[in-house]
């Protein structure tokens, strides 16, 4: 099935934990015809860059060894059989990881990245200041994180591929819905996708007597609302904007104030009571409240610590990247040896 996705990129550090990815990459690339670039980062400190310790210099015959066992490491992976038959593209890099990550999806016109939450180097921290999260925060692209890191766990996810998506109201967090209507389809294939919408509702609460009524009343009007944002969605949905991809459609709404742990209890009781199962939660970097700063604020890092299942992340479009500081010292490019990209934004 030819799809949104045609190209996805693999990052790679030689660790097994970034491996794990393969496996989902590859049913991706099969049912949708995509190519996948394995994208293998080495990390370097360059000779012209000043340090008081002389030790942190790397040399250029460190370099060429380490060159050599990542080129080494891609011609094996290439070999996997789980990635027998594919359209595969190995591509060597020096360079900061996430935003070689970053630079390399935009330049190279990427469709969707896979990558493990954690790995051997910066792959390993997957709170504030990881290169997973990272790079979710600005990718141009949607990222697939996978939280698991038992590889046979990642190769048997459910068929229906039932994705639960997080929304707010608000169309920015509506962004996430198309790529994960069509991961959904990719990975459910033979039978239909499937989507279930969720929208968390916040209670106002009282701050005295005088107010109980009229709190209560916005509070039923705050769950009338958004049942009825979500009914009219899922129609225009149906009739529109997903018409063309075989996916069911549900939806559901919570009451709580705690917006992270309503969406992690969604997606866990899910795979409990539902049928099918939930196999990914979707959120969109960008939103009104609560779902609204997802992988800027604590909603999404209380998913990404608690959730086993496999998050999709979309930043909204008109999001700004933001860099760091003119004063901060600046990174060094990525590096190929054919070709020599410019820092797309320094972490």
């Amino acid at each position: 099935m030819n799809g949104q996705f045609q190209h996805i990129i693999v990052p790679l550090d030689g660790s097994v934990c970034a491996e794990h990815a393969l496996p989902l990459a590859a049913r991706l690339a099969r049912a949708s015809g995509a190519r996948i670039t394995l994208l293998y980062i080495l990390e370097y400190i360059p000779e012209y860059v000043s340090s008081p310790v002389p030790a942190t210099m790397v040399s250029q015959e460190s370099m060429a060894i380490s060159e050599k066992q990542a080129r080494d490491y891609l011609v094996r992976i290439q070999k996997s059989p789980v990635l027998s038959g594919l359209a595969l593209h190995p591509d060597l890099f020096y360079g900061r990881p996430a935003a070689t990550i970053v630079e390399n999806a935009s330049l190279e016109h990427a469709d969707l990245i896979v990558m493990c939450s954690h790995g051997r180097t910066g792959f390993k921290r997957f709170v504030m200041g990881s290169v997973a999260q990272q790079v979710a925060i600005h990718s141009p692209v949607p990222v697939l994180i996978l939280q698991r890191s038992d590889k046979e766990e990642i190769e048997e996810l459910a068929v229906p591929f039932r994705i639960l998506v997080a929304l707010d109201g608000s169309e920015r967090s509506e962004a996430i819905l198309k790529p994960a209507a069509m991961l959904s389809v990719l990975l459910s294939t033979p039978q239909t996708g499937n989507l279930h919408l969720l929208r968390v509702v916040p209670p106002v609460h009282a701050t005295d007597m005088d107010e109980i009524e009229a709190t209560t009343h916005a509070n039923r009007q705050a769950l009338k609302d958004a049942k009825k944002y979500l009914k009219d969605l899922s129609e225009k949905l149906r009739l529109d904007t997903l018409r063309e991809l075989p996916v069911q459609i549900s939806y559901s709404v919570r009451y709580d104030k705690d917006v992270s742990g309503a969406v992690y209890d969604a997606a866990m009781v899910g795979n409990i009571l539902a049928t099918p199962a939930i196999s990914a939660i979707a959120l969109t970097t960008h939103g009104r409240h609560g779902i609204p700063r997802l992988l800027l604020g604590s909603v999404t890092e209380d998913i990404l610590r608690h959730a086993t299942l496999p998050l999709l992340v979309v930043r909204h479009p008109d999001k700004k990247v933001e860099t760091q500081g003119a004063t901060e010292e600046k990174q060094a490019p990525a590096v190929k040896q054919e070709k020599t990209y410019s820092p797309f934004i320094a972490f």
